[in-house]
């Protein structure tokens, strides 16, 4: 279960050991996009992507989420 402490979707699923796709941390913005099969994503700064996308280095979960690469 996410916590707050836990950080962004990407530093729990890293921390978790699941890999996502990033690159965001090296200068590839926008890299670390998937796609939001069900659930819901919060993110912490401006994003004017499509609804179903989540940036998961910038997003934590508001409800369970699929996500899907």
């Amino acid at each position: 279960m996410w916590t707050p402490a836990a950080g962004t979707l990407l530093d729990a699923a890293l921390a978790a050991g699941i890999g996502l796709p990033s690159g965001c941390r090296v200068g590839q913005c926008e890299s670390c996009i998937v796609r939001v099969l069900s659930g819901e994503c919060a993110h912490l700064v401006a994003f004017e992507g499509e609804a179903d996308r989540c940036l998961t280095c910038q997003a934590v979960p508001v409800t369970d989420l699929v996500l899907a690469p």
